[in-house]
């Protein structure tokens, strides 16, 4: 399995949190990210977004070892996806697409093929995170705590099992 992971240069600690889980997993498996260049943080706004992905779209298929399988937040899978395909890629028998941060209103489904996603406990964080407000109001203090909010995976069909030789 050879995975490229799309992420923007931002100050948001839980996109930072991403990539750290996205290297942590290649170093508790004792394998280097496949594709380094390839998880390099971008820089993007919404007037080179579309620039931006078609050139990503681009260094992905000029890979030597192409990736089999590509991550990103939905705004940006989505668009990689459909870029992808229009490079004749077979979504998901050349590469799978997985998004991150699926929406209340499901984006993810409305992707051709559809998209399977991760998605966030966006509930449970806006009512953890006025929950520890309050407590730091009422207690006046300035302790910083840090908690791990389960998501859950959207299965649809972007994804498929890597095949056994390069693509």
């Amino acid at each position: 399995r050879r995975v490229a992971c799309f992420v923007p240069v931002t100050s948001c600690s839980y996109l930072r949190d991403l990539v750290r889980g996205f290297e942590d997993f290649h170093a508790d498996h004792g394998v280097a990210p496949s594709h380094p260049a390839l998880c390099t943080p971008r820089e993007i706004s919404p007037e080179t977004h579309e620039r931006v992905l078609r050139d990503y779209v681009q260094e992905l298929l000029a890979a030597s070892d192409r990736p089999t399988a590509v991550l990103a937040l939905n705004v940006y899978a989505i668009p990689i996806q459909r870029f992808l395909q229009e490079q004749g890629v077979r979504v998901p028998h050349d590469i799978s697409v997985i998004g991150v941060n699926e929406t209340p209103s499901n984006t993810g489904q409305y992707a051709s093929p559809p998209m399977t996603s991760w998605q966030m406990p966006q509930e449970a964080i806006g009512r953890t995170a006025a929950e520890m407000l309050m407590q730091r109001i009422e207690k006046k203090t300035d302790v910083q705590e840090c908690l791990l909010l389960n998501g859950h995976r959207i299965e649809r069909a972007s994804c498929a099992r890597a095949a056994s030789k390069s693509v």
